[in-house]
């Protein structure tokens, strides 16, 4: 095993990357999500050392969060690390929100982006529109 060091998210279906971003920067993405949902995003980093540092998350700048489960591993001299960071209760105000996983040691500084875009979602039925309508 070898490789350089980097930081990247972990697999997430709602973290998509739009042609336009991938044309312009590799490491943004953006978050599809419900208003109301809780979701739970990973940030990665390969090929480090030890001692390990933090990896470090902000919501618009400010740090919102320390990461819920971290794991380290090592292989061949290299460790691997992978923070989860569970953001709750999405809310319409989080819309364009940007959200970044920073990691720093030595000579390695890197960051990461994903952007919310958060969607409302109201269905509303009318008796037209039931087949069978019971109660109010």
């Amino acid at each position: 095993v070898s490789g350089e060091e980097k930081l990247e998210w972990g697999d997430h279906p709602d973290l998509v990357m739009p042609e336009i971003v991938k044309k312009s920067n590799k490491h943004s993405k953006l978050l599809v999500v419900f208003v109301g949902e809780t979701v739970d995003l990973t940030c990665k980093v390969l090929f480090t050392s030890q001692p390990v540092s933090d990896i470090k998350c902000y919501g618009n700048g400010r740090r919102i969060m320390k990461p819920e489960n971290h794991t380290v591993e090592t292989q061949d001299g290299y460790a691997f690390i992978e923070d989860n960071f569970k953001i709750g209760n999405i809310t319409e105000e989080m819309d364009q929100t940007a959200l970044t996983c920073e990691y720093s040691k030595g000579w390695f500084s890197g960051r990461i982006l994903a952007i919310f875009n958060a969607i409302k979602l109201e269905i509303e039925t009318s008796e037209e529109v039931c087949e069978r309508c019971d109660g109010d």
